[in-house]
């Protein structure tokens, strides 16, 4: 039997592992940001009670004048969610939206 020379033999070890090497997996399809939902209900939240809500959430609770509006919303999935917004209710109920995460807001869906 004819013996191969030590860079051939490494050549040839190197092609026969390279064959092993399993594909790169696929890409993950593009996903849109947010979940998608509709508006169910909107109302306004009155400061002090945003105060106490952060409070027990661990949140800084200055006081504030500033108005806020709670928007419930029924994801995709058949989930709710409540996301309340700084500033007054500018979403109405059956508003198509997209909920982001971190920090939680709304988003109007794009048609």
């Amino acid at each position: 039997m004819t013996r191969l020379p030590p860079p051939a033999r490494a050549i040839g070890l190197f092609f026969l592992l390279a064959g092993c090497a399993a594909p790169p997996p696929p890409a993950p399809p593009p996903r849109a940001a947010g979940l998608a939902g509709t508006v169910v209900a909107v109302r306004p939240v009155a400061p002090g009670a945003r105060r106490i809500v952060l409070g027990a959430l661990g949140v800084d609770t200055a006081p504030s004048a500033a108005p806020a509006a709670e928007y419930i919303v029924r994801l995709a999935d058949g989930s709710v969610v409540s996301v309340v917004e700084p500033g007054p209710p500018i979403l109405r109920r059956g508003a198509r939206v997209r909920v982001l995460r971190h920090p939680a807001r709304l988003v109007p869906a794009s048609r």
